[in-house]
């Protein structure tokens, strides 16, 4: 519900979402969940299927420009470059993707816009803010040696990882094309390898000569056989649903917790009451023929 919700707003209506720490690493295809707490990138490398590298894809969010993308944050506190290179390899071996990072340290923002340009904002060159782009590498090599209890090893200088650095600046008019992931402005690429789980770092001297793509079918809810529900405001905080089939209705706080379960409901007008505390909601349906959608008194 929570996912029908936002994939609403942004691809329905045109609306922007972000998200700091966990809130940044659900916005990508592919997210660390920390089910079992965070890990550490020595860890990672040296074991990337330990118990505390639980590495999700493709059953939260799919937002534009974000396919194949697992995003990292606190990028520098401490240094995740190795735990961030140690998801993405996982990506890799499970689902046979060519994955793609974003990893932003703290006091950075990136700002991607309907051209798919990625913004990044900080305040450069007063404190050490900046975002990292990872992409594979235009060689053809084989994919990282990724497996249970053993150090990870991917590739080797120019063969893994191509990385693509930007110092964030107050006007975030630095960043890189996602379209392509190769056309940036105001950065620097390095290479990225590992070698028996340690994470090796080199100078790239120019941009990589193939391109790769995070770009996604954004969804196009006009073209989909689904029905809406309206809601309408009422007074004193009140407010209607009108369905257009019958459905179970439950309604969330912005968290994804049920705060209301209003059972099956026929098809027409429902006034709900007593809610108007509750700032924004998601109403969610369970025929899945119906888009869920967010409401704010």
């Amino acid at each position: 519900p929570i996912e029908d919700a936002l994939h609403a707003l942004v691809n329905g209506r045109g609306g922007s979402i972000g998200g700091i720490s966990a809130g940044l690493a659900v916005l990508g295809f592919g997210y660390f969940a920390a089910s079992n707490g965070t890990v550490y990138s020595g860890s990672a490398l040296n074991d990337p299927y330990n118990e505390d590298m639980d590495v999700r894809y493709g059953d939260f969010l799919r937002l534009p420009f974000m396919n194949s993308v697992i995003t990292d944050s606190h990028y520098d506190d401490p240094d995740r470059k190795g735990r961030h290179v140690a998801f993405l390899s996982r990506l890799v071996t499970d689902h046979g993707i060519a994955a793609l990072g974003i990893g932003c340290n703290e006091y950075t923002a990136v700002c991607i816009g309907e051209d798919g340009f990625a913004h990044c904002y900080g305040e450069y060159p007063q404190y050490q803010e900046q975002v990292y782009f990872l992409r594979p590498t235009c060689l053809d090599v084989s994919a990282p040696d990724c497996q249970q209890g053993i150090p990870l090893d991917w590739g080797f200088e120019g063969g893994a990882l191509n990385v693509y650095v930007v110092d964030a600046t107050e006007p975030g008019n630095r960043g890189l094309d996602l379209n392509d992931w190769s056309t940036g402005i105001g950065g620097d690429w390095e290479n990225w390898w590992v070698e028996d789980g340690e994470l090796m770092i080199s100078e790239m001297s120019e941009e990589p000569e193939c391109s790769v793509s995070s770009v996604n079918s954004v969804i196009d809810f006009s073209e989909l056989e689904m029905e809406f529900i309206e809601i309408k405001n009422l007074s004193g905080g009140d407010f209607s649903i009108r369905l257009p089939i019958s459905t179970s209705i439950t309604i969330s706080d912005m968290s994804g917790r049920i705060i209301q379960n209003l059972g099956e409901m026929s098809a027409g007008e429902h006034f709900v009451r007593g809610l108007n505390s509750a700032g924004c909601i998601i109403v969610n349906a369970k025929n899945r023929e119906l888009q869920s959608v967010v409401y704010c008194d």
